[in-house]
């Protein structure tokens, strides 16, 4: 194996020499071609064969002689092991399945590892002339290196509170502030609080630096939601990014707008790859808005977190339209989206003199509408195992028990159906902002303290808390309704 490695180093070098100096020989390649050059050379050298990205979804791979762009490991893999040998990744490593069985990685080279298990603790062990430039772990995980001819793991970045083992034949040494991190007699350590630890060890009894941890904030991720809806979603989206930003949370929000589509009509704009939306999205450089796209473009556009899905607000409290066309859209968003949450958005009932034409479907009761809508979303909710549901509609009820809040517009709306474009909007958006965003595993935010955004100006303070407790109590209680109280 050595032999080989140093062979393929010295033509490495020979090809370094002939690539560099392009031009001097009447070479004309530019950057690309001579990345193309070396690449393809160090294929032919090592006998490596080059795959772009590879999933592993379950146990007892091995994968020899290749480059990767990116591995991922994912859960289904459990506690199963993984053994890479002879392996580039020139990308990253994603671990989020394995156990004390660990990923064992040989004689390979990683740009970065990063291991996030959901439930128990991960093992990764290196051996040989492995090296890995950067180690981000995000839960409980053991470092193992045995017979190491390579540097091993470089920089461990790691978040407070997280557990950490590390395990080594080498005799290793610490500088350890305690206020910072401990370590037992077992390599287990614990950090504490933001800093630096660098351990050394002795090689040919010259201390060196053996690898560096470091103690960092978590990163809070960019939450990214995409609504396929109409000027509902748009009512309940418009106001989202500036209310995360307000609490600190970067966001993306998206909705693909069809005015008046109804889950039918979605599924034939699906099925049929339509261009017929309007694809509205907020992000730090603004809102943007792009007509005649596809379903299919926006759901591709961003590796998605939370897909909402919404009927029409006439049907909304028509159980009969949701079949089967929420199943059909459920199934195609997955396989377009496989990692997205998908979640149903509960429309509001509309203002009590609504002049809407679907109001007689309700008797032209409020009420009615109301109930209708809560009972048909959560048998929608339950037949179609979607799990996260969106209570607007409960939102704008509560608000409207509130008569501050009430008397606002035509009943929060603006139209009699749409929402009032300040605080009708800025409680839709509240309720998305506290049923996704709150919830989020690294995310520590507080809707009455963290949110400091405000519709308008010269909003009354009382009418914020109104509009938060409006929203509070519907993610408590999402298809029953809760009276004002003075007392909040």
């Amino acid at each position: 194996m050595k032999k080989r490695i140093w062979t393929a180093l010295l033509a490495f070098m020979i090809m370094l020499t002939a690539v560099l100096p392009s031009n001097a020989y009447g070479l004309d390649l530019d950057v690309n071609d001579q990345a193309k050059f070396m690449q393809n050379a160090l294929k032919g050298i090592l006998g490596f064969e080059e795959v772009s990205d590879l999933t592993i979804d379950k146990p007892g791979i091995k994968i020899e002689n290749k480059v990767y762009n990116n591995i991922y490991i994912t859960k289904n893999v459990k506690n199963g092991k993984t053994n890479l040998s002879n392996v580039v990744v020139t990308g990253g490593l994603f671990v989020e399945g394995t156990g004390q069985n660990s990923v064992f990685i040989e004689n390979s080279n990683v740009k970065c590892l990063t291991v996030n298990k959901e439930e128990g603790s991960a093992k990764i062990m290196v051996k040989g002339s492995t090296e890995i430039d950067a180690v981000k772990i995000y839960s409980d995980t053991t470092l193992e290196q045995q017979s190491l001819s390579g540097n091993g793991f470089k920089d461990i970045s790691i978040y407070k509170d997280i557990p950490l083992s590390l395990k080594t034949d080498k005799k290793v040494s610490w500088s350890l502030d305690k206020k910072i991190a401990s370590i037992n007699s077992r390599g287990e350590f614990l950090a504490k609080d933001l800093g630096e630890v660098i351990i050394y060890a002795k090689n040919s009894g010259i201390k060196s630096e053996f690898c560096k941890i470091k103690i960092v904030e978590p990163e809070i991720p960019t939450i990214k939601i995409l609504a396929i809806g109409n000027s509902f979603s748009n009512d309940s989206l418009s106001m989202v990014y500036d209310i995360a930003k307000s609490a600190g949370i970067d966001v993306i929000a998206a909705n693909l707008n069809f005015n008046g589509c109804s889950l039918q009509t979605h599924w034939i704009n699906a099925s049929s790859n339509n261009a017929y939306y309007t694809y509205q999205k907020w992000t730090s450089d603004g809102m943007s808005q792009k007509p005649k796209q596809t379903m299919k473009t926006a759901l591709l556009d961003e590796d998605w977190d939370y897909i909402i899905l919404q009927q029409y607000s006439g049907y909304s409290g028509i159980y009969t339209t949701f079949k089967p066309y929420l199943n059909y859209l459920a199934s195609y968003v997955k396989e377009l989206s496989p990692n997205a949450n998908l979640s149903l958005n509960m429309t509001w009932a509309y203002a009590s003199d609504s002049s809407h034409s679907d109001y007689g479907s309700y008797r032209r009761n409020q009420d009615t509408m109301y109930k209708a809508i809560a009972k048909t979303y959560q048998q929608a909710a339950d037949e179609s195992k979607i799990q996260i549901i969106i209570p607007c509609g409960t939102s704008i009820q509560n608000a409207r028990t509130n008569p501050y809040l009430k008397s606002i517009g035509d009943e929060l709306t603006r139209d009699g159906f749409h929402l009032n474009e300040e605080m009708g909007r800025y409680i839709a958006g509240l309720t998305v902002f506290e049923t996704l965003i709150v919830n989020e595993e690294k995310i520590n935010v507080d809707l009455y303290n963290d949110v400091t955004f405000i519709p308008g100006k010269d909003q009354d303070k009382n009418l914020i808390k109104y509009a938060k407790n409006s929203v509070m109590d519907a993610v408590k209680k999402p298809f029953k309704v809760t009276a004002f109280s003075a007392k909040k």
